[in-house]
């Protein structure tokens, strides 16, 4: 007799097929996984994705790989594979990797993994980058670099550790989505941003396309693909033209009131104007006394008088200590007049943004306080994605937002001993991560490889061959640009092993899997 629905096993879970980790529960029928739900008593409960759904697909596919499998056919033609045991498999990738290691050094040998926002590798990712690393090689490839580096990682060189923040979408007056769909993906920022907005916030969401977000915006800006900075330097210019920033925030918390030498664009300090003074510190104009003052970083306030008033705009003529003259602006009035050549009408012209819509967007994004934002991936995958980050973050800083209740706010964090394994690499070794030199503020400055550089590498030795390669998920064929380039190199590799769920294009090139 078949169970009845009563006699159907549930299980709590939460479901690690992206970063959101969506609580669910899974029903089982004769041990057999065959449907999942929401699980509605969670506190961070959420309406389940289409991929989520699919979970008993994907445990049950007939195209699944269940068990190590060798190749034993030169690349390139049929592979032929054999089933092997666990650990013949073990055996075999430990002494390959071993030898090469031994012969051509542990850098030779390059470890990756997929992307921890649409996979499982959330729970993963650090214990292969600790893998990668206690082998003693500075070559660990990811995507993120196409994906979310410049929103992770690029936004800490503007706003400092701790990048974008979290957004507190719940206690928001105002949101703003840029080039993320959280209907598709993150249902997690789904249900938050509904959650705000039942609380009446206004929501703002740029997008070249009509996604269901925006189609519920009190303001949807569809702009073309790749002009995302023109428009953000667009919305600066009109906050910045009509006074709408918030100009304590931006005195006591950025960079906007240190001086700039205009010969040479780096910032003013007291070692500039005193042979004996200080270089770690920086200099503003103070309006009150008409005089250069020091900020002193250490201290973190000025010099000798608290009623310091520092100047956000304006140009200044200040004597070097060699008795040279030089003119001298506030970094914020160098920020004036870059937007300024980006007006409303411009920006439309670029942008396909009409212009009244970019000014209605910046009066409501200054005023409607606190402002909380979320940027993905339709701002990540172009050559300008850096340089996006940085408009975007500038802009939003601007509001004086941040780190506000119901802004983007940077959380304490429960303190542990990191186990991504950097400690594992010299600084020497480190350096020899591929890109390091030729892009020291990139991702290989936190230990991650593009595959363009890893291509390059294996397919004609520069800056040293690479010689084997252990991946784990991913498809870093389809994954990475220039697909044949990539396919070209793995077949090169002498030793390549792929760990994978289904016989992906670059599987098909692996020696196990």
């Amino acid at each position: 007799m078949p169970k009845t629905l009563k006699e159907v096993e549930k299980k709590n879970s939460y479901c690690a097929q992206c970063g959101s980790c969506c609580p669910i529960i899974c029903h089982l029928k004769d041990g057999r996984f065959f449907k999942v739900v929401a699980d509605r008593l969670h506190p961070n409960s959420t309406s389940i994705c289409p991929k989520g759904v699919a979970g008993p697909e994907l445990v049950y596919s007939q195209e699944r790989l269940k068990y190590p499998m060798r190749r034993t056919r030169p690349k390139g033609d049929d592979p032929a594979w054999e089933r092997i045991t666990w650990d013949k498999a073990f055996d075999i990738i430990g002494t390959r990797i071993s030898e090469i290691k031994t012969r051509f050094g542990a850098e030779s040998v390059a470890f990756g993994r997929a992307g921890v926002a649409g996979s499982p590798f959330i729970d993963l990712s650090v214990w292969v980058a600790r893998l990668s690393r206690a082998f003693g090689s500075p070559n660990f490839m990811t995507t993120g670099y196409v994906c979310q580096w410049h929103r992770d990682t690029a936004s800490n060189y503007t706003y400092g550790q701790g990048g974008i923040g979290t957004p507190e979408f719940e206690r928001a007056a105002c949101i703003l989505i840029w080039g993320h769909n959280p209907h598709d993906t993150s249902r997690s920022n789904l249900r938050d941003i509904k959650k705000g907005r039942k609380q009446g916030a206004k929501l703002v969401v740029v997008d070249p396309r009509q996604t269901e977000l925006a189609a519920q915006a009190d303001l949807w800006l569809q702009l073309k693909p790749g002009t995302d900075c023109a428009l953000a330097l667009g919305v600066m210019q009109v906050i910045l033209d009509e006074r709408l920033y918030d100009g304590g925030f931006c005195r006591d918390w950025t960079n906007g009131p240190f001086l700039v030498r205009s010969d040479n664009g780096n910032f003013l300090t007291p070692a500039d104007i005193n042979e004996s003074g200080d270089y770690n510190n920086y200099m503003v104009w103070d309006a009150n006394s008409n005089h250069v003052k020091v900020y002193d970083t250490l201290a973190k306030g000025y010099e000798d008088d608290l009623q310091v008033l520092p100047s956000l705009e304006g140009s200044y003529k200040i004597r070097l200590y060699e008795g040279r003259e030089i003119e001298c602006q506030p970094a914020f009035q160098l920020l004036k007049e870059v937007a300024a050549h980006y007006p409303p009408k411009r920006v439309e012209t670029i942008t396909g943004v009409p212009g009244e819509m970019i000014v209605s967007a910046a009066r409501l994004l200054a005023t409607t306080k606190p402002l909380c934002y979320f940027s993905f991936n339709g701002i990540e995958q172009h050559t300008n994605a850096s340089q996006t980050n940085r408009a975007l973050c500038v802009l939003y800083t601007l509001t004086g937002s941040y780190g506000a209740p119901g802004g983007n706010v940077v959380y304490p964090k429960m303190p542990t001993n990191p186990i991504d394994g950097l400690e594992f690499l010299t600084p020497d070794t480190q350096q020899k991560g591929l890109g390091f030199l030729e892009r020291p503020l990139g991702p290989a400055r936190g230990g991650k490889i593009r595959a363009a550089d890893l291509y390059q590498a294996i397919l004609m030795g520069k800056p040293y061959p690479i010689k084997a390669l252990v991946c784990f998920g991913g498809n870093p064929i389809t994954a990475n640009a220039e697909s044949l380039t990539g396919r070209e190199a793995l077949k090169n590799l002498d030793f390549y092993v792929q760990t994978e769920l289904f016989l992906t294009p670059a599987a098909q090139l692996a020696d196990i899997v």
